[in-house]
């Protein structure tokens, strides 16, 4: 199973004509590209990552140069697949980086085994009204309230699902 980030941009909602509205959402598979590994170049002409491209060829280019002077054989064959390697840790991360950039929103995520799955669950829970909101990034859960224990409020570390009683 995978997981897919969903992105829709800020300005439109469900409430708008279904087919605009559906075409304009975008799914972002998490986790290693092996596609962006094997091909990272057309994969980020695909995605027109034109900056992440920028950088493949920028590294490419350096370790073209910087690597004959010292090593030679399966080292630098080795040396050359570290962008390939970053290319496919890389892409969903540039993926998101960019739909931010051009104003769109996280929406939610879903867990699905293909893109075509993850369309159709996102869609249904979004026309049946059962999406819940992403929370803000960097927001903390509060630490945990116990009841008084005598006559006073008491923050108890909570290990597991149950808070510690206070034995005394």
């Amino acid at each position: 199973m995978a997981v897919w980030t969903v992105f829709q941009p800020e300005d439109e909602k469900p409430a708008r004509a279904l087919a605009s509205w559906s075409d304009r959402v975008v799914f972002v598979r998490e986790g290693f590209a092996w596609s962006a590994f094997f091909f990272s170049p057309l994969v980020l002409l695909w995605h027109r990552l034109w900056l992440g491209l920028l950088g493949y060829a920028v590294a490419e280019a350096a370790l073209a140069v910087v690597v004959p002077m010292f090593l030679d054989g399966m080292a630098a064959v080795l040396l050359h697949l570290i962008p390939n390697l970053l290319a496919g840790l890389l892409l969903a991360d540039l993926r998101r980086l960019k739909l931010e950039r051009l104003g769109y929103e996280e929406v939610g995520a879903v867990v699905a085994p293909a893109l075509a799955a993850a369309e159709r669950r996102f869609l249904e829970g979004a026309l049946a009204g059962g999406l819940v909101p992403v929370p803000a990034t960097g927001t903390r859960p509060a630490a945990p309230f116990v009841a008084p224990a005598h006559g006073r409020a008491a923050l108890v570390p909570v290990l597991g699902l149950f808070p510690e009683a206070d034995r005394r």
